[in-house]
């Protein structure tokens, strides 16, 4: 394998490590930050599911919005999205 290569497909794997990484983390932190608020098991169940249900329901019906604004304009609003849900978990 050349090191052009192996330089370009470095940078999306090491890109996605990361974004697992903090996913892994943020995931943590909310249910751990649930429990020490006090909440139910059950809530806390209820909110860690919800992220995969939305996951799934996202791969499901992205494609029409990608294909209709395009792969750059799709990643900047879901990264923002995320920013947002993120930032809105401290109001709660």
């Amino acid at each position: 394998m050349s090191r052009q290569l192996l330089a370009m497909a470095l940078a999306p794997l090491l890109g996605l490590f990361i974004l697992g990484i903090g996913n892994g983390f943020l995931a943590t932190l909310i249910t751990l930050r649930l429990d020490a608020a006090g909440e139910s098991p059950v809530v806390i169940g209820w909110v860690s599911s919800a992220y995969f249900i939305g996951l799934a329901l996202g791969a499901m019906f992205n494609d029409r919005l990608l294909l209709r604004i395009g792969h750059i304009r799709a990643y900047g609003s879901f990264a923002s999205l995320v920013a947002v849900t993120v930032l809105m978990q401290a109001l709660f």
